[in-house]
């Protein structure tokens, strides 16, 4: 697969093995109306690509060199297509077991060394350049060169854990832009069928809120009892108080003992 490579400009080989390891992993895909980009595996018959790659299709070719044909050229289905993150999952059992680039669990910095594979031409093309900033409108960007056909390519750590998806392009600027690994971790859950959405809130779920209710039972009767319990004890000195005999008051007048 390494005969195949393009190398863009200014990439150091010999200081970049884990970059150049991955891309055994990196394939270019076809469509049938002739467009093309690119995916990686992540494990076995496994692979992530842009959904705008794929739209349209739910088969599409795998191979080395663009040309979708020989040896090296496998079928692939479009699993799950998320287009509001312009992510698409492929299955591509027939495709060579081993290998594959693992998601980064962590967003890179400002000032990072990062790696782009992708595939402008009939080829594979690995590239080099920094990041720009970690987040710009939910994507990543970097100074990594990039063309339409790397759509759907990793970017790259020096370590070969892809940081994000490449998907877009500036033509300006020469930034491109790609959708974090989170992100792409998060689509292929819900591909394999594992659920991804967040817990319920416990303040609105019924369940939640009838139990938190059943638990205020005991404190609502105790309150209750107590109150009812004053109130009898305080009837209870009303009455007592108004059986009690009045006072007799003694008015002496004239040395005459009376008796109120």
């Amino acid at each position: 697969m390494l005969t195949e490579l393009v190398v863009a400009a200014g990439v150091a080989l010999a200081t970049s093995p884990a970059p150049i390891d991955a891309l055994d992993s990196v394939w270019v895909v076809s469509t049938p109306d002739a467009h093309q980009g690119t995916a990686f595996q992540l494990r076995d018959g496994l692979l992530l690509t842009a959904a705008h790659v794929v739209s349209g299709t739910t088969t599409v070719r795998l191979s080395i060199d663009g040309r979708g044909v020989g040896p090296t050229s496998v079928s692939a289905e479009v699993l799950l297509t998320d287009e509001a993150l312009d992510v698409a999952v492929l299955s591509a059992p027939d495709l060579r077991k081993g290998g594959g680039i693992a998601l980064s669990t962590t967003l890179p910095l400002a000032g990072d060394t990062v790696y782009a594979i992708g595939a402008p031409i009939d080829g594979l093309v690995l590239s080099r350049g920094q990041i720009v900033t970690s987040r710009n409108s939910g994507l990543i960007a970097a100074s990594t060169p990039v063309d339409p056909g790397n759509s759907g390519g990793p970017l790259l750590r020096a370590d070969g854990s892809a940081v994000g998806m490449v998907v877009e392009q500036a033509d300006a600027s020469g930034t491109a832009y790609a959708v974090p690994s989170a992100e792409l971790r998060q689509v292929l859950l819900r591909a394999e069928g594992v659920p991804t959405s967040k817990p319920a809130d416990p303040s609105t779920d019924p369940s939640t809120v009838a139990n938190a209710s059943s638990a205020f039972v005991p404190i609502a009767l105790l309150i209750a009892l107590l109150a009812l319990a004053i109130a009898a004890i305080t009837l209870l000195v009303v009455l007592l108080h108004r059986r009690r005999r009045p006072a007799r008051l003694i008015i002496t007048l004239d040395n005459e003992a009376r008796f109120t």
